[in-house]
């Protein structure tokens, strides 16, 4: 009996097939496993070999063939809405090979089998909590089944050697659930921390995270110690860890939300189509790019358009294959049931791959991908008459920050500043507020914080309330006296003239001066008393603005896609590159319009086109490589001719970088000597008693003038106005399709972005640098139904930021009314 046993149970084993064994999931640093110690930078792919296309396909424009005007694909109207698609979840056995046997029963949550899965938390590269106070909140998207793995939560940090731990916190809270409260101490290097998160506390879809600091100096009580301290959270530390088997698993259309970020931040769509001609396809590899960056809905979204092979999925990665069934069935272990029938929308496993998901886009032709790509539209295609009430992004930011088309109040917990209590020296909050996009009122206007507040007694004078918008000071309020004080609706006036169209991200911080601090006796800068609080009932008011398009002008671009989010018909795209370079070009493109459909909160219509002439009287868009774009656009928007032949033939000095900025500003301030002086001492004296510039003293708008690209720079975004004048060109542009790809991966994430103004940006690889130019010429252009109203406040922004005219219209009327009391005078008045 006891040699048998032994025979029957080699018996057994050898009766298994090898190739029925699942291949185990790769957790090996190079692919994002639990062990992996610090980030990987992957290697950007090698072009893939193209082949002859399958079938025949016409010429597209763009790409050096014989042009012909694409037209987007048709989008369904609700009179003709066709029947759902049909997604299909990711089967059981989908990993398995042919002939092996099917796979067991998928084991439960409670004892999962295989490496555990992680999902990254910071949609950003870095996040630093400084100061005595300081909160960051976004969201993070999970599957159904995600939510109910029971994760666990692991943060990783590091703090200034000067934050004191005994007094300082660092806490970490899910959906208003505290699972991390940790005294800060970690100035040697990244501390790791983990807490289980509660079974139930998660839920499928979006979920709150939040991260906030308590922090105090270890020995120094001023003002200036408290920008010494800081929590550092490292991206690569921070994640969720989900139990093994397949939770990192998509299978609904609603879980692209759950692709996630890799440890920089960025979200990358593969888009893999067959082997063969690319330009037919642009059209729609576009489309279905804004559909995957609006359900995804992530801050830093690349697209990568190949051919061929399919790339390993790492983290923040997702891959979609998007072609007719036939073509496209060797890269997926199987396809949905119905993808050879209709089009189709389903989540399959790779065949390379079998350990990752991928989207299938797919149908039996080229017009049922093109089909499925647009019902995949056409449920997040807001109609024109519906308006936003607020701009969304909780993927890097929560709440949601209000929309402002007129006038109008809110409250601050409803912008996410609760009441709260501060016993420190500097408080500081931030919220977030939209603007319209044809915003008009940078030159007047004051928008009103009214403020529901206290403060002790200990406070004393010199203390005060400093107001930023979007970074730059708007208003000192001064405050302090011997016995304290509770405001009730205190009114804190700042000028409009940081505003800008779209978010706006408004500070309030608080200096507070005691004598306490001046002692600063050991242990008094610990957490004490509270010295000051701010409610929640205080209110942000925005007086009414006016409304009409300033035009060229980048930043309604930044801010909502403006004027192309309001584009009732297909916008003119043109794409110029050469042959060989299509794929790193409509690559740039879809990364571009991913961006845009996000900004503008609706997919926007596009039509390739081949000539610019069509365009003539429409906003358009051109992406493309400098030396391929059609003769006259680059001069149209602004930008110098000759750069579609000289730029970036001549390699940038790196010594030389930015030099003549460096002259000019050196010249500018003490370059200026003899007749010359007296002007710049009147020119310096305008600027620090009326913040009046130079640009300001001028009867009407400055002149177009001629840009011409920097050697250094590698990526070039222009607008001007259309040829027949009442439209918009933009054009993004660079030397090569590889600095158009790069740059515009570059720009559109969430810190580039914001980078967007002027009539002219252009970007640096190099430095990193963005850089607004000048603009010229602006025109204004009627946006809003006519009405005197609005008309006056249009005339009281242009007028003050005209005052030489303002000044000339006020003596003009000054002289008519003194020619019409003479005259009058003379008729009823006394004669001697």
């Amino acid at each position: 009996m006891r040699q048998i046993l032994p025979l029957a149970c080699l018996l057994l084993m050898s009766a298994t097939p090898l190739q029925a064994q699942p291949a185990p999931f790769d957790m090996s640093p190079e692919n994002g496993g639990a062990n992996r110690p610090a980030p990987v930078v992957r290697s950007a792919p090698k072009a893939r070999e193209q082949t002859a296309p399958n079938e025949p396909s016409p010429a597209a424009p763009g790409f050096g063939s014989a042009p012909a005007a694409g037209v987007a694909p048709p989008r369904p109207t609700p009179s003709t809405a066709p029947t759902p698609i049909p997604t299909t979840p990711v089967p059981a056995d989908a990993g398995r090979t042919a002939g092996s046997p099917p796979a067991a029963d998928p084991p439960s949550v409670e004892t999962p089998k295989g490496p555990a899965f992680r999902r990254y938390l910071l949609p950003m590269d870095d996040l630093t909590l400084s100061g005595e106070t300081a909160t960051r909140t976004w969201s993070v998207f999970l599957t159904a089944e995600q939510a109910a793995a029971g994760p666990t939560l692991h943060v990783g940090y590091q703090s200034a050697i000067f934050v004191a731990p005994e007094t300082s916190r660092l806490t970490v809270s899910i959906n208003e659930t505290q699972i991390l409260d940790e005294a800060v101490s970690s100035p040697g290097g990244v501390k790791e921390l983990a807490g289980k998160v509660p079974v139930g506390l998660l839920r499928a879809g979006f979920n709150v995270i939040s991260f906030a600091v308590s922090l105090r100096h270890r020995t120094d009580c001023t003002i200036a110690s408290t920008y010494d301290i800081w929590a550092d959270i490292d991206p690569a530390r921070s994640f969720l860890e989900f139990p093994g088997g397949d939770t990192g698993d998509l299978r609904r259309i609603d879980d692209l939300g759950a692709v996630g970020v890799d440890v920089a931040g960025q979200t990358t769509f593969n888009l893999i189509v067959p082997p063969g001609d690319l330009a037919p396809l642009a059209g729609p590899m576009l489309r279905l790019s804004q559909g995957l960056a609006m359900l995804a809905n992530m801050p830093n979204q690349d697209m990568v358009l190949s051919q061929g092979a399919v790339p390993e999925p790492a983290d923040g990665e997702l891959t979609v294959l998007a072609g007719p069934a036939a073509e496209i069935r060797a890269l997926a272990v199987s396809l949905p049931p119905l993808a050879g029938e209709q089009p189709t929308l389903g989540f399959v496993k790779l065949r390379q791959h079998p350990g990752s998901t991928a989207l299938v886009v797919t149908g039996p032709a080229w017009k049922d991908v093109e089909a499925a790509i647009e019902r995949l539209l056409s449920p997040i295609d807001r109609p024109l008459a519906v308006h936003r009430s607020d701009l969304s992004s909780p993927s890097w930011r929560m709440p949601d920050a209000p929309l402002f088309l007129s006038g109008g109040t809110v409250s601050f917990a409803d912008l996410g500043v609760p009441t709260q209590e501060f016993s420190g020296r500097r408080f500081r909050t931030e919220f977030a507020v939209g603007i319209a996009a044809d915003f008009y009122a940078q030159a007047y206007g004051k928008a009103t914080i009214l403020l529901d507040g206290a403060y002790t007694g200990q406070v004393l004078p010199g203390s005060h309330f400093d107001i930023y918008v979007n970074g730059d000071v708007a208003t000192t309020l001064p405050i302090g006296s011997s016995g304290g004080a509770v405001l009730r609706d205190y009114p804190v006036q700042f000028t409009m003239r940081h505003f800008k169209p779209g978010i706006n991200q408004i500070a309030i911080e608080t200096i507070l001066l005691t004598a306490d601090d001046t002692t600063c006796l050991p242990g008094s800068n610990a957490a004490g008393p509270s010295r000051f609080a701010i409610f929640g009932t205080s209110q942000l008011s925005i007086p009414d603005f006016a409304r009409i398009s300033s035009r060229p002008n980048l930043v309604p671009m930044q801010g909502v896609a403006y004027p192309y989010n309001r584009a009732a018909e297909p916008i003119p795209l043109m794409l110029a590159a050469g042959g060989a370079d299509g794929a790193e070009v409509i690559s740039a493109a879809g990364t571009l319009l991913a961006k845009m459909s996000v900004a503008a909160g609706r997919p926007i219509p596009f039509e390739i086109q081949s000539s610019a002439a069509t365009a003539a009287a429409k906003d358009a868009l051109f992406v493309g490589i400098a030396q391929a774009m059609p003769p006259g656009v680059l001069a149209q928007v602004g930008v110098s001719e000759a750069s579609r032949t000289n730029w970036g033939l001549a390699a940038a000095d790196p010594g030389a970088g930015g030099s003549g900025e460096i002259i000019a500003k050196w010249q500018e301030e003490y370059g200026e000597g003899g007749w010359r002086r007296p002007l710049a001492m009147l020119r310096n004296w305008l600027k620090d008693s009326f913040d009046i510039s130079p640009a300001e003293i001028r009867l009407a708008p400055s002149s177009s003038v001629e840009f011409v690209p920097g050697a250094e720079a590698t990526l070039l975004v222009a607008q001007g106005d259309s040829p027949e004048g009442d439209k918009v060109w933009t054009a993004f542009n660079a030397p090569t399709a590889a600095e158009l790809s790069s740059g515009i991966k570059a720009l559109t994430r969430n810190d580039g972005w914001s980078q967007l103004g002027n009539s002219v940006t252009t970007y640096a690889s190099g430095t990193g640098l963005f850089t607004q130019a000048p603009g010229g010429a602006v025109s204004l252009v009627q946006s809003q139904p006519f009405s005197i109203a609005n008309m006056r406040l249009v005339a009281a922004n242009w007028l003050s930021e005209n005052v030489l005219s303002y000044a000339g219209l006020l003596g003009i009327m000054a002289v008519l009314l003194g020619l019409a009391s003479t005259a009058f005078a003379s008729v009823l008045g006394r004669r001697k």
